[in-house]
């Protein structure tokens, strides 16, 4: 006769499904003791944190995509900026792209 089989948990299953019910009923029962303005104060900050960090990612991933530019044009003109402490960056090629390298020159020279 073929093995009968029950879809029972094992202990460690019904361990974490007992856990999870546990503090879910916890976590809805504090947030139904919360006022409305509470929770649309709450909203708001978490969707204004949403948009402030992208924003800023993306400000990040602009000055990002700026700079290998602008090192891929001066790695094929073989020059470099001078900074306003007197400092020199240079591109050079390195693996695949290019690598940025500050050079900081005595003042007193």
């Amino acid at each position: 006769m073929a093995a009968q089989s029950t879809l029972r948990g094992s202990a460690a299953e019904e361990a974490i499904a007992a856990f999870i019910e546990k503090y879910s009923t916890i976590f809805r029962t504090r947030l139904r003791k919360t006022t409305r303005t509470t929770r649309l104060l709450a909203t708001l900050a978490l969707a204004t944190s949403i948009i402030l960090s992208a924003a800023g990612g993306r400000r990040w991933w602009k000055s990002r995509k700026e700079e290998r530019e602008q090192g891929r044009k001066l790695v094929r003109t073989n020059s470099w900026l001078f900074n306003k402490d007197g400092s020199r960056t240079i591109y050079v090629p390195y693996k695949e792209g290019t690598s940025k390298v500050v050079i900081h020159t005595a003042l007193g020279e």
